[in-house]
C-alpha cells in the first residue's frame, strides 16, 4: 500500500466509524423499545411454533399464539437486532485499534519529526504545501479567445468563455480548491479541455469538470453525449474523476447546486 492508498484508507476508516456510531445507536434506540423476553422458534414439520422465553433456564417459555403476530414480530426484531448489535460492536472495537486521531496520516510528518531537514532527507510522501506547489506550477496552455468571444472573468483575473464557467471558477476559488482552467489531456491522437482540471488536496486526487452550457440545442447535446462516451472509454467516468454541471436557455446553472458539487466531489 503506498502513502497515498494509505491517506485514502484512514479517511475510509473515519467514515466507516462515524456510519457504525450511528448504527449502533439507532440499534439500542430500538432494542430499548423491544418486549422483555427471547423469542424461541421450534420447527415443527412444516410449520414454525413461537415461544417467550423470559428466563434462559426455561427449555421452550411460553408458548405464543400465531394470533399474536405483533409480539412475535417485535421479539424477532429484537433477536435480529442484538445479533446486528453484536456484529457491530466488534467491528468497532477493530476499527477503534486504529489510530486517526492525525491529520492526515503518519507518513506526512515524518520529516518534521525527524529535525534532520532536507538536506539530508528526501521524502517519498510530499506535505500538503510541496504537493500544491509542485501541482500548480506545472506549466500548459489553455484554448485561445477569438476577438469576437464575450469577456468574462473570475474574481482570480482568469478570463472565461461564459458566466457559467465563471461562477464554478468563483465557487472553487471561495472554498480554496486548486484548479487549472482548460487543463489540455490527449485521448485516442486528439486533444480535449475539460473546462476545469481540479484537485482534491485531502485526497491527493485530480478530477475534471466539464460544464455543458447548451443542451436544449440538439448539435450541442449530441456532441455532449459524444465527449462523456469517449472519457469514459478512457478512465474519465462521471461521479468519479469527472464530474459535469448542465444548463438550457429556460434552466441556467444554479449556484447552490455549483456550491453543493464543490462540496462534494472536490474537498
Amino acid at each position: 500500500m503506498d502513502c497515498l492508498e494509505t491517506r485514502k484508507f484512514y479517511e475510509l476508516v473515519k467514515i466507516r466509524k462515524n456510519s457504525l456510531e450511528k448504527l449502533i445507536a439507532k440499534i439500542e434506540k430500538s432494542l430499548a423499545k423491544a418486549p422483555e423476553g427471547n423469542l424461541l422458534i421450534s420447527k415443527c414439520r412444516d410449520n414454525s411454533q413461537f415461544y417467550l422465553r423470559e428466563d434462559s433456564k426455561q427449555k421452550k417459555g411460553k408458548y405464543i399464539k400465531k394470533g399474536e403476530r405483533d409480539l412475535i414480530k417485535k421479539l424477532a426484531q429484537k433477536k435480529y437486532d442484538q445479533k446486528l448489535l453484536f456484529i457491530a460492536k466488534k467491528e468497532m472495537e477493530s476499527l477503534n485499534r486504529i489510530d486517526t486521531s492525525h491529520e492526515s496520516n503518519p507518513y506526512e510528518r515524518l520529516s518534521d519529526k525527524m529535525n534532520l531537514g532536507l538536506d539530508y532527507i528526501k521524502p517519498l510522501y510530499p506535505q500538503d504545501d510541496e504537493f500544491l506547489k509542485k501541482w500548480n506550477d506545472e506549466d500548459y496552455s489553455h484554448m485561445g479567445f477569438s476577438e469576437d468571444s464575450p469577456k468574462f472573468y473570475s474574481r482570480k483575473g482568469e478570463r472565461m468563455r461564459s458566466k457559467s464557467e465563471t461562477i464554478i471558477a468563483n465557487a472553487l476559488e471561495k472554498y480554496g480548491i486548486p484548479y487549472m482552467y482548460e487543463y489540455p489531456i490527449e485521448i485516442g491522437g486528439r486533444s480535449y479541455h475539460p473546462d476545469f482540471k481540479i484537485l482534491n488536496l485531502r485526497t491527493r486526487e485530480t478530477i475534471y469538470w466539464e460544464h455543458f452550457g447548451m443542451m436544449d440545442d440538439r448539435d450541442y447535446l449530441n456532441e455532449s453525449v459524444r465527449k462523456i462516451n469517449v472519457y469514459t472509454l478512457h478512465g474519465l467516468v462521471l461521479g468519479g474523476n469527472l464530474i459535469a454541471t448542465y444548463e438550457t436557455i429556460k434552466t441556467p446553472l444554479d449556484c447552490k447546486v455549483v456550491e453543493t458539487m464543490v462540496q462534494t466531489y472536490c474537498m
